[in-house]
Order: C-alpha cells, then sequence, then structure tokens
C-alpha cells in the first residue's frame, strides 16, 4: 500500500537518517518503509506520526490511481539480518522489530517455498553491492553447535556449483541457495 510518509518527512525538512533517530531505527527501515517494502503497521504509524507532527492516518495514502492488480505469482522471503562487513561475512541478527518480509518473483527453478534473505550491510559480498537484498532457499535449519570450528570468513563460503550457503543467525544455522538479488541503490 502507498503511504505519505516521504511527504510528510520532506514538509518537515527530515533527512532518512534524521527521521530514523527521531523513530529509533535505522535510515534502511525508514526507507523500506517509504517505498512500501515493509509493512506499514499500527505501531510504525505511531511512532511516524508523533515523529512528523501528524496524525497516523495521514501517512496513509488512500488513492486508488497507481493501484494494478498484478497478476505475476510472487514468493515471499523474510529479512532476517545482515552481512556485515566485506571481509569476514558476520551476519549481524536483526531483531524482531527490524525484521521485515519482501516479495519478489520466484525462480523459474522449483526451490520449494520457504526462503530467507540478508541484507549486505558495510562492503560487498561475493560482489553484490552495499544494501544488496540476497534471497536463499531455506534448505534447512538447525541449531548451532558449539563443536563447531569454522572460522567466521569461511562459515558464508559456498559449496559446490549450486551456491549453496550456510550461515549462522543467531543460535540457528540456516543454509540454503542464493536464487535472488535485488540490488538497492
Amino acid at each position: 500500500m502507498k503511504n505519505n510518509i516521504g511527504l510528510f518527512r520532506k514538509k518537515n525538512g527530515f533527512s532518512m537518517q534524521e527521521l530514523a533517530t527521531r523513530v529509533g531505527t535505522s535510515q534502511q527501515q525508514i526507507d523500506r518503509l517509504e517505498k512500501s517494502q515493509r509493512r506499514l503497521t499500527a505501531e510504525w504509524m505511531d511512532r511516524l506520526s508523533k515523529a512528523l507532527n501528524c496524525k497516523p492516518t495521514d501517512l496513509i495514502d488512500f488513492s486508488t490511481e497507481d493501484r494494478v492488480v498484478s497478476k505475476v505469482e510472487t514468493a515471499i522471503a523474510k529479512v532476517i539480518g545482515a552481512i556485515e562487513t566485506k571481509f569476514s561475512n558476520m551476519v549481524r541478527e536483526f531483531a524482531d522489530d527490524e525484521q521485515y518480509e519482501i516479495s519478489f518473483k520466484p525462480p523459474k527453478k522449483d526451490f520449494g517455498k520457504k526462503f530467507f534473505a540478508l541484507v549486505v550491510e558495510g562492503g560487498a559480498f561475493k560482489g553484490y553491492p552495499d544494501n544488496s537484498e540476497l534471497i536463499f532457499t531455506q534448505a534447512k535449519t538447525s541449531k548451532s553447535i558449539a563443536s563447531l570450528q569454522e572460522k567466521p570468513a569461511d562459515f558464508a563460503a559456498a559449496s559446490g556449483k549450486n551456491n549453496s550457503y550456510k550461515f549462522q543467525v543467531g543460535d540457528q544455522i540456516f543454509e540454503g541457495q542464493l536464487v535472488k538479488s535485488i540490488r538497492n541503490e
């Protein structure tokens, strides 16, 4: 659903970072909210309206002129964290209020229905630039085993020709194949 966050942000003379600071979140989250890539919940409307000096309902764009019903099949991936650096490929787990879902056109190859995504943050990851969202199949998850001795730099290494990766996110290991990248500028 379209919204008026950007309109009110500019009207108040705030950059995305300034609004993020006032709301207590990241610039990246404000960008996603403005682009309707993250659901505008009642909690977000309350927080944003206080910072933007407007009513929560003012943030919703009720116009219908640009709405198009899409018949293209879409899939959903939950963005669970960020690959923080181009040097160690460490994953920073997002807090529950930072996690969000993105919809995308599923790949032609049948990978199943479960996907997860990570944001590239703090440099490039395998040639994907900062702020790219990388979507992986969710082949399996397992609990982290303390005896795993992989080095952080090797943990997210690809294994084989199928671009299969393992990431430790919190206390879980996520395994899957890279199926799509969404490059954000």
